[in-house]
């Protein structure tokens, strides 16, 4: 359990209480288990495709920064060089 995140959402919440705390039948408890399983796989996901939105947003600006930044110079190129020598 070491690394792992302690946060839950509700339905984990739910779901882990029904499993304490009701008795039922192994099959029952193992939907529930099952359940519980894809409810956290589908919060990694969410939080990776947050991450992938995020990244994106980055290097969109990177890019518009490096293309403008390239066409400033290209356009202004002589005016640059020409007083240096």
């Amino acid at each position: 359990m070491a690394g792992k995140s302690s946060y839950t959402t509700k339905t984990e919440t739910r779901l882990l209480q029904k499993i304490r705390s009701e008795k039922m039948s192994d099959k029952e408890k193992e939907n529930l288990y099952k359940e519980l399983s894809d409810v956290q796989k589908n919060r990694k996901f969410g939080k990776s495709v947050t991450v992938f939105k995020k990244v994106w947003k980055i290097m969109v600006a990177y890019f518009f920064f490096a293309v403008s930044l390239i066409v400033i110079v290209d356009t202004y190129w002589e005016n640059i060089v020409k007083p240096l020598f």
